[in-house]
């Protein structure tokens, strides 16, 4: 819900609502489009203040200048899986959204262009464990480390990755503070816990909060990372016969391996010594605020101001009389209007 006060201080952007009925909208994607070059960055963080300052979270970004870069299959995929949403685009936002291509050349050139080759990095967007058991299943994996804020309790993603790719070890980072850890897993001697606290090497219990995704696997030769916004959850992440609910988008990237491993280029530390599951378990019985989520009737998918009227967008026809009470960006009452008629485009004057 929107309160006003997004458009404080800079009131030339539109906010697209996205109504998934089935799950989260989840992806977190920056894509500038400028007339010779483009910006694509994808990773965990929203586009908050905390998501893009001071939780700990991973990102990846790509630059091409007349597109000259190894990564034009990321922008391309990017591009296609973006304009899907771009149907839920209202009003004066769905015009700025046509304004893209034709101020874009080099997207209308790479729009146009037959299929990459897969390099070593791929976009993932939908059944991201189906893919990484495929992607991995011939492999020998020796190591896989799990990073993420929230689990299901079952540790139903971590068990599916095991069964299928039965790596030698398995370490489990987990945020303390979480509401959601893996406390109902298969206690197995495979399976060591770790609190993220105890594996950044530059903690700071004031400012870091775990919001990374990360899924990283190592073998003799080679090591392997699903980074993005999905954490280890059946909804986020699906399994091997469901897609996931959530909407989600990610990166697999795959490297030779260094004599300096990817957790350790990213400041990660894996203790030898973790926390037993009985510790999670114990932290996971103490009481937590529950934010219970709130229904309604009627959402308003999009709100328009023109200076003269207001026009809503509503998911569905009003079937009933309803007032609108307007106020200002301080909370002060501008007007109430009841509305008699039955349509899902309201206007307000």
């Amino acid at each position: 819900f929107l309160s006003g006060k997004e458009f404080f201080f800079l009131f030339y952007y539109n906010l697209i609502g996205v109504n998934h009925v089935k799950g989260v909208f989840h992806p977190k994607i920056i894509y500038l489009f400028g007339q010779d070059e483009g910006l694509l960055t994808i990773g965990s963080g929203n586009i908050t203040s905390s998501g893009l300052s001071y939780n700990d979270e991973v990102w990846s970004s790509f630059h091409h200048r007349h597109l000259e870069s190894t990564y034009l299959n990321l922008f391309k995929e990017v591009w296609f899986y973006i304009n899907d949403f771009f149907k839920h685009a209202l009003g004066v936002a769905k015009v700025k959204l046509d304004w893209i291509i034709p101020n874009t050349p080099w997207l209308q050139e790479l729009a146009k262009s037959p299929s990459f080759e897969v390099n070593d990095i791929q976009f993932v967007s939908e059944s991201s464990l189906a893919f990484l058991i495929n992607e991995l299943r011939s492999k020998k994996i020796e190591k896989m480390v799990v990073i993420s804020p929230y689990y299901d309790k079952s540790g139903k993603t971590i068990e599916l990755l095991q069964q299928h790719l039965q790596p030698q070890k398995v370490d489990v980072i987990v945020d303390q503070h979480s509401d959601l850890l893996p406390t109902e897993i298969f206690n197995s001697s495979h399976y060591h816990y770790h609190f993220w606290e105890d594996v950044i090497e530059t903690f700071d219990e004031k400012i870091n909060r775990l919001h990374a995704k990360i899924i990283y696997f190592s073998t003799a030769e080679s090591e392997y990372m699903l980074m993005g916004s999905a954490n280890a959850t059946y909804a986020a992440m699906g399994d091997l016969q469901n897609k996931n609910s959530n909407i989600e988008a990610g990166l697999f990237l795959t490297r030779s391996k260094k004599t300096i491993h990817w957790l350790k280029e990213l400041g990660i530390q894996i203790p030898k010594k973790g926390i037993a599951l009985s510790e999670l378990t114990e932290i996971s019985k103490l009481k937590r605020t529950v934010n219970h989520k709130i229904t309604f009737e009627y959402q308003i998918l999009y709100a328009e101001n023109t200076n003269e009227s207001i026009s809503l967008y509503l998911d569905k026809i009003i079937n009933q009389d309803v007032s609108f009470q307007i106020e200002d960006r301080e909370g002060n009452i501008c007007s109430i209007q009841d509305i008699k008629y039955y349509e899902n485009r309201i206007e307000l004057f």
